[in-house]
């Protein structure tokens, strides 16, 4: 079975999409291609690729408008040619990814962040969000490899899909 999915992470600024994002690709020990860094020298974004679970996975955590967001899109889906990419956006810039990935024949999921929906700036009841996000991203990823070994129909049964 051919896996071609983007899912698009969106959610407004400072909601959680790149801190949820860059612990996946830490969870997966994807390899780094490119990093943006604030002034400081801290690492704000990061654009990944690896094998994950016979799959051919890209992370590009940039979703803000006028960066390099549509760049490292294009890299994931048309040179590094990943079966399933997880993209950062916010509303105003996932119009041009739908597209793009629409256009270079993906299915596509559309999430949000636990922080976009939550009042919460760090943790809630001692439960980091951002992780529980990349914890589910993990398993999507793991539900779609199973569907490509030919798992059966039902996709969403099993265990071990972390």
């Amino acid at each position: 079975m051919e896996i071609k999915v983007v899912v698009l992470v969106e959610a407004w600024s400072n909601r959680g999409k790149s801190r949820s994002m860059m612990r996946l690709v830490k969870d997966l020990g994807l390899d780094v291609l490119e990093e943006l860094k604030d002034k400081s020298g801290n690492v704000t974004d990061r654009l990944a690729v690896g094998d994950h679970k016979g799959l051919r996975v890209g992370v590009s955590t940039q979703g803000d408008p006028g960066q390099c967001m549509g760049r490292w899109f294009d890299r994931l889906v048309n040179y590094e040619h990943c079966e399933v990419v997880f993209a950062a956006c916010r509303p105003s810039t996932s119009p041009g990814l739908v597209g793009a990935a629409r256009s270079a024949g993906y299915k596509l999921i559309k999430v949000s962040t636990s922080l976009n929906v939550s009042d919460w700036t760090g943790e809630m009841f001692g439960v980091d969000l951002n992780q529980v996000d990349a914890d589910c991203y993990r398993l999507m990823i793991g539900r779609f490899a199973d569907a490509k070994a030919g798992a059966g129909e039902d996709v969403t049964a099993g265990e071990g899909a972390l």
